[in-house]
């Protein structure tokens, strides 16, 4: 059975293996495997409730067909991405997204200045009813910094996360979710959204993470002359924005940690959601946190 702590937190990889496997430290979770036969199960006979934690409420997840045709198959869909709540619309990612800012960042209570990465998103709009001050954005190349953009009926800002538009410390908390991956100078949009949070704030990321691994794959980089150099057979994600979807240029490991503390986070770690009570199944809910950063005077 999962913990019954939903949300996990690991400083570096090697209290992350212990915790997984303290004799074999094998990278896997230590519940999984036992429980995946029967959640996937019960899934299919649509008799699995989970509690919706924006919601409050329990409920039996919506699945697409896709998903519900491979788990009639006994196969595990992408956890991550699917188990969506009927009510609210979120999958479980976004819902754990939710259940960490406002279990470890306590966002509503404090009134946090809230920065997304995103817009026009179930997430997004999510968390602009829940959180009052959200800030929110896309990027679209060509456009001014800074200025309003409509997309798909939806007005936000175009922003470009290695160059911001924003005064240095505005923010008590930056979040932006399978984004980083995307841009090939990752660095920089680190060091720019860690120009622009404050003392007391936060940055919550999420990209493709290997849990085995200390350094990052290098899928993809750009050439001088501004063309693609592929490294690895070019892999492309969904993008709302794009039929053609967005090229993944990282795969990110351990090291991932390391660069936000040279950045001057004093606390960095991964989370981990784990729980059959909240829906946060398999290896997909990770995210990384830093925060406690030291502020030049």
């Amino acid at each position: 059975m999962p913990p019954e702590t939903p949300i996990l937190t690991f400083n570096d990889r090697e209290a992350f293996a212990r915790y997984c496997d303290p004799v074999e430290r094998t990278g896997l979770f230590p519940w999984w495997p036992a429980a995946a036969r029967s959640i996937t199960r019960r899934a299919a006979d649509n008799a699995l409730p989970i509690v919706c934690y924006p919601d409050g409420r329990t409920m039996l997840p919506r699945f697409t067909r896709e998903e519900r045709q491979a788990l009639e198959a006994g196969q595990e869909p992408d956890w991550r991405e699917s188990t969506t709540c009927p009510s609210c619309g979120l999958c479980a990612r976004q819902r754990f997204v939710i259940h960490t800012l406002d279990t470890l960042l306590d966002v509503t209570n404090r009134g946090s200045h809230i920065y997304l990465t995103e817009s026009g998103s179930p997430l997004e709009l999510a968390m602009s009813r829940r959180y009052p001050r959200v800030v929110h954005s896309e990027y679209v190349d060509g456009m001014p910094r800074g200025t309003l953009v409509k997309l798909r009926g939806h007005v936000t800002r175009n922003e470009d996360l290695t160059r911001l538009s924003f005064p240095s410390h505005t923010f008590d908390v930056i979040a932006s979710f399978d984004v980083l991956e995307h841009i090939p100078d990752y660095r920089a949009a680190l060091a720019d959204m860690t120009r622009c949070v404050n003392a007391k704030g936060a940055l919550l990321l999420s990209a493709p993470f290997n849990l085995n691994e200390h350094e990052h794959v290098v899928r993809a980089r750009l050439r001088h002359d501004g063309s693609v150099e592929h490294l690895l057979e070019p892999e492309y994600h969904g993008d709302p924005n794009s039929s053609e979807g967005v090229l993944c240029f990282y795969h990110f490991g351990w090291r991932l940690l390391d660069e936000l503390r040279e950045l001057g986070f004093r606390d960095v770690s991964l989370v981990v959601g784990q729980s059959e009570r909240f829906g946060y199944f398999g290896w997909g809910n990770i995210m990384v946190l830093a925060r406690d950063l030291r502020v030049a005077d």
